[in-house]
């Protein structure tokens, strides 16, 4: 079932888009495998004004409607996402939540969503990918078959630069 966010039970909590700081432990996956997208939210955080910087709407309305930008097909493009999400039959949102009640991790998971058509479309996918999407910014990817000492200076290499870094597999 479809829930408003202020129909969510955070014990007379007022809803917040940000809540304090943003940090990557503010995100908790929930039942929809796109772990590659909250890892990169995950990185993105590390970094919190590049978290922030794609919400055109940083503060709760009651009207429920928040835009996001996103880089999608090489242009940034602002998605306008409401405040409804699929929650369990028990209440609780089906997919991500943010650390208490703060809804930008719920939000920036639906505008992906959104982008590429519905919540099943962002099942598996590559960090590198998502990292794209919610920068901008071209991605390098190394295969571990490439040997333990060229890994390590890639990483090295990559850390001085400040780079954004995620793994998969």
């Amino acid at each position: 079932m479809w829930k408003r966010a202020s129909d969510f039970k955070f014990q007379g909590i007022n809803l917040k888009v940000f809540e304090g700081t943003i940090e990557p432990g503010d995100i908790r996956q929930g039942n929809l495998g796109d772990c590659y997208f909250l890892s990169s939210l995950s990185a993105l955080a590390e970094y919190e004004n590049l978290i922030a910087r794609l919400f055109e709407s940083k503060n709760y309305n009651d009207a429920g409607c928040y835009c996001v930008w996103l880089c999608h097909d090489g242009e940034f493009k602002p998605v306008v996402v409401d405040d409804y999400f699929p929650c369990n039959s028990n209440g609780p949102p089906a997919f991500s939540v943010g650390h208490g009640p703060e809804l930008w991790v719920l939000l920036l998971e639906k505008a992906y969503a959104k982008i590429y058509g519905s919540y099943d479309r962002i099942e598996a996918g590559l960090t590198g990918d998502a990292i794209r999407d919610l920068t901008g910014a071209p991605y390098e990817w190394k295969n571990t078959n490439e040997g333990p000492d060229e890994i390590w200076k890639f990483l090295r290499k990559s850390d001085l630069k400040t780079y954004l870094m995620t793994a998969g597999s």
